[in-house]
């Protein structure tokens, strides 16, 4: 139940994102999905790609902390 709880909370955090944040944060959390493998899927540089998962990971535990 817990895990299933937390599944949705990533969720609803996720359709807060757009375009490529969304992207990256859904291909790296949900389907495991490692940093260098979505930049290179998706036609970015790592480093670009590495920053915006920082800060969708930051959007996340702000959201968690000040829920």
């Amino acid at each position: 139940e817990e895990k299933e709880n937390t599944r949705k909370e990533i969720e609803q955090q996720m359709a807060e994102f757009e375009g490529l944040e969304q992207k990256v944060a859904y291909m790296r959390d949900v389907q495991g999905i490692t940093l260098p493998e979505i930049a290179a899927d998706l036609g970015y540089s790592y480093i670009w790609i590495k920053k915006i998962s920082s800060k969708t990971r930051k959007q996340y535990a702000k959201s968690i902390l000040t829920s």
